[in-house]
């Protein structure tokens, strides 16, 4: 049995738009994420290192907990205008300390002129910071600092250290496991961080299947458990390794494949025709 339309499937620009599903992982990411950024200023703020592999879901988490804060902010402070939670994404190109904190200052609408040396422009982001209350800093993409010389990143890691303790900024870092490695170049720093491993499904877990559900309700589907049948996860959870990511794109490319094929049904044939590649398969 396949999965059914019970009514047209949603246009397009809606598949792709950041619908949260909640599910146990991230659950506990979020939990997370708001531990720390309730927790009290002291003078050593810990971090959280959240991980694994690509198209995990880990910056789909910062977003959605970001977005929640964001909207609690600004509800309870109608005059406030920079978020308490601010986000970067590390330049996959040249990431130097000074390409990083240009990245933070543009992110407040301030100016990063590129005469200013790395201190300069770290002093102008804690200044910031402390005028604006901002409480966390969310760095993506961490481990794209691992194209930079060694001494780069230990200055980069020297200043987040820096940052943290002076402004008390809670540092939120995201990446693939090697940014757990260059966490460790400073041993100091790389303590502070607790790590939040997000790993991929279990084809056995039954909120896997839960999870598949609830994405193809999302895009306008109604299946049954019954619809959804263990073959149909094998296939899912094979094309995807698992990955929660993965998981959602296949989904949604699935669903605009069937919309586009005027099909009501989605299953293991159409799978098999969308020439998906399966990321283990994909990053060799």
């Amino acid at each position: 049995m396949c999965p059914k339309l019970i009514w047209k499937p949603k246009p397009k620009t809606d598949f792709y738009k950041d619908h949260w599903i909640p599910y146990p992982q991230g659950e506990a990411v979020l939990e997370k994420l708001a531990s720390l950024l309730s927790f009290p200023d002291s003078v050593r703020t810990p971090g959280l290192l959240i991980y694994g592999d690509s198209n995990s879901g880990k910056t789909m988490l910062a977003k959605k907990f970001k977005k929640d804060v964001d909207q609690w902010h600004f509800n309870e402070d109608p005059s406030a205008t920079t978020s308490i939670v601010q986000m970067v994404e590390t330049p996959p190109d040249k990431p130097t300390p000074k390409t990083i904190f240009r990245a933070i200052l543009r992110e407040l609408n301030a100016p990063a002129p590129n005469s200013y040396t790395s201190d300069r422009l770290l002093e102008q982001v804690i200044y910031l910071y402390q005028q604006n209350n901002v409480q966390m800093l969310i760095i993506d993409e961490l481990h794209n600092i691992g194209t930079i010389s060694h001494n780069e990143q230990v200055t980069f890691l020297n200043a987040l250290k820096y940052l943290s303790n002076v402004a008390n900024i809670r540092v939120v870092a995201i990446g693939v496991e090697e940014a757990y490695r260059i966490l460790q170049l400073d041993q100091q720093l790389g303590s502070r961080f607790h790590p939040a491993h997000l790993l991929p499904w279990s084809v056995n877990d039954k909120e896997y299947a839960k999870f598949i559900i609830q994405l193809l309700q999302t895009a306008g589907f109604t299946p049954t458990k019954e619809e959804v049948t263990k073959s149909f996860v094998q296939n899912v959870h094979d094309m995807t390794n698992g990955l929660t990511g993965e998981t959602k794109d296949l989904i949604m490319a699935a669903a605009h494949f069937a919309q586009s094929l005027n099909t009501a049904e989605i299953g293991i044939e159409l799978l098999q025709q969308l020439n998906w590649t399966p990321p283990l398969m994909r990053y060799r």
